[in-house]
């Protein structure tokens, strides 16, 4: 099994595409424009099984519809993430692209909640939920690989802006359930950044970053 990664863009996040044997499922796809990871995928003859969204957020889910239609394929996130989502808005394409339409995603074809596997090419793919950065956000594990999102980084800050219905004490609550959870050796794959180890960054910090918000 291995992960690759595609930067999204207009805003530089984070999309991964986790292979094993040909299978793969995409994660965060968060560009307007998804050529480069269609034509990624298809020059490799890789079977889309399924796209798991982290958290709600445009730059990681924005391309999500898209490739569902193009590889017919199943997408994946939480139940606040899905209630979202659902929300036809347009300040992105507004900000980025001077565009008047509206973006939404209407159907989410499976949704997660605490401690829910998935069995997937002999591996358990399991979610738990960790609302902070948003109200949808969700950190996954397979094998040893940790998908994170936007709630663990490295070498980035905690953003948590309530108008986009983050929590400070959510998110505190979520980073120590991480680390209780995961083993320290744990390979971590945020949104923004490179991979690490799960040693590489310290509860300590991020709970420091929640103390000086109270």
């Amino acid at each position: 099994m291995n992960v690759e990664t595609i930067l999204n863009n207009p805003l530089p996040s984070n999309c991964y595409i986790v292979n094993k044997d040909n299978h793969v499922f995409i994660v965060d796809p968060g560009s307007k424009d998804c050529t480069n990871i269609i034509t990624f995928v298809r020059s490799r003859n890789y079977l889309v099984d399924y796209i798991i969204l982290t958290h709600e957020h445009f730059d990681h889910v924005w391309g999500a519809d898209i490739l569902r239609k193009e590889f017919n394929t199943s997408i994946i996130c939480s139940k606040k993430c899905k209630e979202k989502l659902s929300i036809p808005q347009n300040y992105f394409n507004l900000f980025y692209f001077e565009d008047n339409s509206y973006f939404s995603i209407d159907e989410i074809d499976i949704v997660v909640n605490e401690n829910y596997c998935i069995y997937w090419m002999n591996e358990v793919i399991k979610f738990i939920l960790t609302p902070g950065h948003s109200r949808g956000s969700i950190c996954f594990s397979v094998s040893d690989f940790l998908f994170t999102g936007d709630t663990v980084m490295k070498g980035f800050k905690p953003l948590i802006l309530k108008r986009h219905e983050g929590s400070w004490a959510e998110f505190q609550e979520s980073v120590q359930k991480i680390y209780s959870i995961y083993s320290s050796n744990m390979n971590v794959f945020p949104g923004h950044g490179d991979s690490f180890r799960l040693s590489d960054v310290s509860l300590k910090s991020l709970l420091y970053e929640c103390d000086l918000k109270k």
